[in-house]
C-alpha cells in the first residue's frame, strides 16, 4: 500500500479515477501481487481490498475545491527528485449534498501529522473517521483480520473546525454529515 492511496487521491481530484486501477480481483496466497482475494485462501483480504472498500465509499459525486497548507516533502528515487505535499487530500460531496467526504494520506513512514480543517459552506453535525495503517510498512499484504489494518480515527468537530491526527504511513477516511440531518428529540 505504498503509493496506491496517493495515486487514487490524485486520480479522483483530477477527474481521472475511472479505469485507474491496475489491481486484479483474484490472486494466490504465495504470490499476492495486486490481487484482492486469494483463490487458495478465501478467508484472507488484501490491504488493497480494504483501501478500495473505503475509497469507493468516500468518493462523492463532486470533487470540491480546497485551499490550505500541508507539510511539504522532497525526496529522490531512481536518480530523480520528487516534490509534493506529504499529506495530500481530496474532498468530495455526496450527490444529495448531505455528506462531505475527506480522504487524506500521510506519506511519512515515521511522523504523525496534526490535521486541522476549517469547513466553509458546510455545517457539519457529525464526523466519523477510519484509519488504514499497518504496523509493518513492509508487511504481508493478505490479512486474516480487518483489524490488522483498519481502525477508528478520533475526530473532533468544533463548529466549522475539524481536528484529527494523521498517523505515520496511513490513509484516513472522514465522513461529515450536515447538521440538519441529526435527529432532534422524540
Amino acid at each position: 500500500m505504498r503509493i496506491a492511496p496517493v495515486r487514487l487521491i490524485y486520480y479522483l481530484r483530477e477527474g481521472m479515477l475511472r479505469g485507474a486501477s491496475s489491481c486484479e480481483m483474484f490472486t494466490y496466497q504465495n504470490a499476492p501481487g495486486f490481487g484482492f482475494l486469494a483463490q487458495d485462501a478465501p478467508h484472507l483480504r488484501s490491504m488493497t481490498y480494504w483501501l478500495y472498500y473505503y475509497f469507493n465509499r468516500h468518493a462523492g459525486r463532486w470533487v470540491l475545491a480546497i485551499d490550505g497548507t500541508a507539510p511539504y516533502h522532497e525526496g529522490s528515487a531512481g536518480g530523480k527528485t520528487h516534490r509534493g505535499p506529504l499529506t495530500p487530500l481530496v474532498a468530495t460531496l455526496s450527490e444529495d449534498q448531505k455528506r462531505l467526504f475527506l480522504i487524506l494520506a500521510n506519506g511519512s513512514w515515521n511522523r504523525a501529522v496534526p490535521c486541522r480543517i476549517d469547513l466553509r459552506n458546510f455545517a457539519a453535525g457529525l464526523a466519523a473517521g477510519v484509519i488504514l495503517s499497518h504496523a509493518d510498512p513492509d508487511g504481508y499484504p493478505l490479512l486474516e483480520k480487518r483489524e490488522y489494518l483498519v481502525r477508528g480515527l478520533p475526530v473532533a468537530l468544533d463548529g466549522p473546525r475539524l481536528t484529527a491526527a494523521l498517523p505515520p504511513h496511513a490513509v484516513v477516511f472522514i465522513t461529515l454529515e450536515r447538521a440538519s440531518l441529526q435527529r432532534r428529540g422524540p
